[in-house]
């Protein structure tokens, strides 16, 4: 926030903070890990065949996961929607990528 909200918010103790408070961590360990082996494991792979995929959900009835709320005061959400995408994205060491797969929810599990 910039410019009269910013002073606003701050005049009348508003903040802006995060709803759901869940926080994932990651293993330092493991990432050192990878950054030392992975050279390793791609030697002798010419680097048009070395690809990297990875999956995100778009939650698209989703709300916000912030909000301006008075200073003190808790932030408290209901239960999220859980109506989701799950889009898969493929891209090679060279920049060749494929489009975006999508993948929806079946109607008959």
């Amino acid at each position: 926030m910039v410019g009269w909200m910013e002073a606003f918010c701050k005049r009348h103790c508003i903040q802006f903070r995060l709803l759901s408070g869940e926080n994932a961590g990651m293993d330092e360990n493991v990432v050192n890990h990878w950054k030392q082996n992975l050279p390793n494991i791609i030697q002798g792979y010419d680097t048009r065949d070395i690809w990297n995929v990875d999956e995100t959900g778009l939650l698209w009835k989703g709300v916000p996961n912030r909000n301006l709320v008075l200073q003190g005061e808790k932030c408290k959400v209901g239960k999220m929607a859980k109506e989701r995408l799950t889009i898969a994205l493929l891209y090679s060491a060279t920049g060749e990528k494929f489009k975006p797969l999508v993948i929806g929810k079946s109607q008959m599990p």
